[in-house]
């Protein structure tokens, strides 16, 4: 029941924070921010207190989720202190990098993949560390400063989709891969849109932000509750 609630009210604070959201941001704005996060955070941990199955998956999790709160607060303070836009920029990255590298044992462990089959998810990671090094100039992106970073977050990032993808497509299925594929593919989705936001031209209008956080929020709560059915 309490995983519900808390996942209520972070659908609650999201809300109220892409109102309040605009393209320069604010400390109220962040504040809200902050909230919907902890809330991701506060639903795994209540997910892993029902949940009866492997607690390493839980606390992995957990983990990955609390790097990510501390990225979102890192990223939304570069809008506020615009002269440390590069250090918090790369502290945002960092963050969420550390996040899912948490997310990827998770799922190895948990579901048992073999080294064969870890090895095979390499392959949609590299295309995408690769692809990033040649998409910025038909993609109109200005990656100056930030292209390596790019290349290894967007692999370290692909690596989520790649894994559980595969293990919701593999072995023992339930709602708990399942949610953790749809979670990380929105994910990844949000990140797409976030990177045009950020390198693009004329990309920081509301839809996008509303569009790319609606994303975002989504996908982070559905890794969240995935805890609760993990077996």
């Amino acid at each position: 029941m309490l995983t519900w609630i808390f996942l209520s009210l972070g659908v609650i604070c999201t809300v109220i924070f892409l109102i309040r959201r605009d393209g320069n941001s604010s400390f109220s704005a962040l504040m809200f921010k902050i909230s919907a996060s902890m809330m991701f955070v506060i639903t795994a941990a209540v997910s892993m207190y029902y949940s009866k199955g492997d607690m390493r998956y839980g606390i992995l999790i957990l983990i990955g989720l609390a790097f990510g709160m501390l990225g979102d607060i890192w990223l939304d303070l570069k809008w506020i202190y615009k002269e440390e836009i590069r250090y918090f920029l790369y502290g945002g990255f960092i963050f969420f990098l550390l996040g899912h590298i948490c997310f990827i044992t998770g799922i190895i462990l948990v579901n048992h993949l073999t080294l064969k089959t870890v090895l095979s998810c390499l392959i949609f990671p590299i295309i995408v560390g690769v692809g990033v090094q040649f998409a910025s100039k038909p993609m109109k992106l200005d990656m100056t400063g930030y292209r390596v970073i790019c290349s290894i977050y967007g692999s370290v990032l692909a690596m989520t989709v790649s894994a559980s993808v595969t293990s919701a497509f593999s072995g023992e299925v339930g709602p708990s891969q399942i949610l953790m594929a749809i979670g990380s593919c929105m994910f990844f989705s949000s990140d797409l849109i976030l990177c045009n936001t950020y390198f693009g031209q004329n990309k920081t209008s509301k839809p996008y932000i509303v569009f790319n956080h609606l994303l975002y929020y989504a996908g982070q709560f559905a890794i969240a509750v995935s805890v609760y059915f993990i077996k």
